[in-house]
């Protein structure tokens, strides 16, 4: 997905996708960014499986015992 930084308002972000589709995210995530900047935001299922091994594995070892 691609996201362009149109403006900041107060602590959010507003963001823009290629539909016009305007999100409020939290400014602190984009600190170092400025208005113009283009963010793009991927899915993985590989690491999302990953992540939930490694879940797994951390809950299996506090239930252990």
């Amino acid at each position: 997905m691609r996201l362009v930084i149109d403006r900041f308002e107060e602590n959010f972000a507003v963001l823009v996708d290629d539909d016009g589709i305007e999100y409020n995210v939290d400014r602190l995530l984009f600190k170092n960014s400025k208005e113009k900047d283009v963010i793009f935001i991927t899915y993985s299922s590989k690491d999302t499986k990953d992540q939930e091994q490694k879940i797994n594995k951390l809950m299996n070892k506090l239930f252990e015992d």
